[in-house]
């Protein structure tokens, strides 16, 4: 289950397990086949009371024309689709302005039937989605930051890291992350200390220069790296079990049922709720030290610096940690 939209879901959660309401941030990048299930889990653990979802961004990539669906007009209208869904219509979104009809990108899942066109039609599934009320996506985070009470907002990165790079940058933008930020949660990057598994990951890879933002980033950082939990994918008997009116159940027929996604995204916005609290993950780095440093693929130029490692020697401006996990059985009702 994962959302490739760049999506920024800042969002207030209160858990069984604390008893002070906390915000999150969640950001995610494209539209492929694993995504609308993030969507149905978001909104699932809202109406558990969970999560109350305060906005959606869906942003950009520096490579835009390898990703366009990232900056598509159906991407935020499918979104909207499922959050109506689940009865939770208008939630504020945001979205960068230059906007393309494309409906899939090519290179990725070019065997899977397009489904976007359809989810996005409000004739098909009905929504609340008004392109009016879209606001930019790094003035978006900078509002929801400035109203917010310091240290309460923990972002989900489950995309490319290019709006939270424009955040960082933007004037007093580190500053604002700093007070406000509790933790950035970022779904990629291998956090290993050895040649193998040195692959950063989807969402980082795709925009390298935005995504060595963490290098920087002045609050707490948790990785989630690819491998984590690699073999996890979707329940069919889940699916089967939604409702056919369901969104999320119409894109897993259109899709054959191809369930060889894994769920990284859902995970990673899993654990920005919930932490360790469930025993389904656990910290590499037990001592919380070192960061994330990226360096040259092997054999690649060294100009490149397209792997990742964990470097216990490091220290970067607020501590960082990665996730490792346990056997992970994820049963979730949709």
């Amino acid at each position: 289950m994962s959302f490739q939209l760049l999506i920024a879901l800042l969002a207030s959660f209160t858990t069984t397990y604390a008893a002070s309401v906390q915000t999150a941030a969640l950001t995610c990048p494209g539209f492929t086949p694993p995504t609308p299930a993030a969507f149905a889990v978001a909104n699932t653990l809202q109406t558990m009371g969970y999560v109350n979802i305060l906005g959606i961004v869906s942003g950009k990539s520096l490579i835009s024309s390898y990703f366009p669906d990232v900056t598509s007009v159906y991407s935020l209208p499918g979104i909207d689709a499922i959050n109506t869904w689940y009865c939770h219509p208008n939630i504020p979104m945001a979205q960068t302005h230059a906007l393309t009809a494309t409906i899939r990108e090519p290179r990725v899942n070019s065997s899977n039937p397009e489904y976007i066109t359809r989810l996005a039609d409000p004739s098909e599934f009905p929504q609340a989605f008004d392109r009016r009320r879209v606001k930019e996506p790094v003035g978006f985070y900078r509002d929801v930051l400035s109203k917010a009470a310091d240290n309460s907002i923990t972002i989900v990165a489950i995309g490319f890291l290019t709006n939270l790079h424009d955040l960082y940058y933007s004037p007093g933008g580190a500053q604002l992350i700093k007070a406000k930020v509790k933790e950035l949660v970022v779904q990629g990057g291998s956090c290993n200390t050895t040649d193998k598994s040195r692959y950063v990951g989807y969402n980082l890879l795709h925009d390298l220069p935005s995504a060595e933002v963490v290098t920087k980033w002045p609050s707490p950082v948790t990785f989630f790296p690819g491998y984590v939990a690699q073999q996890v994918h979707i329940n069919p008997a889940l699916v089967l079990n939604m409702s056919t009116t369901n969104p999320v159940r119409y894109v897993y027929q259109t899709v054959n049922f191809d369930f060889k996604f894994t769920i990284h995204d859902v995970l990673a916005t899993y654990y920005a709720i919930f932490g360790l609290t469930d025993d389904l993950f656990t910290y590499g780095n037990v001592n919380g030290t070192g960061g994330l440093q990226f360096v040259p693929n092997p054999g690649e130029s060294v100009a490149v610096k397209q792997d990742s490692v964990w470097n216990y020697a490091v220290s970067p401006p607020a501590q960082q940690r990665f996730l490792m996990s346990v056997e992970v059985f994820l049963f979730l009702h949709m």
